[in-house]
């Protein structure tokens, strides 16, 4: 009887920041870039500015997306 050979299966991306396309990595910290920034104020201050939101490398959420050269 013949047997199939098996496909290789395809490496199933860790579905974290780090492994996304919207991840950026930073100095001080990362952020994703998913959507716009949001504006915040400063208390300090009262001044405005805008903001991506800030990540771990091993956060993780529904707007994953694989990075394109990975």
């Amino acid at each position: 009887m013949a047997t199939r050979k098996r496909k290789a299966e395809a490496e199933t991306p860790t579905l974290t920041c780090e492994h996304c396309r919207y991840f950026k990595p930073g100095a001080s910290h990362n952020e994703c870039r998913a959507n716009p920034p949001t504006m915040v104020t400063d208390l300090s201050d009262g001044g405005h500015m805008s903001l991506f939101p800030m990540v771990e490398p091993s956060d993780w959420c529904g707007f994953f997306m694989p990075r394109l050269n990975s």
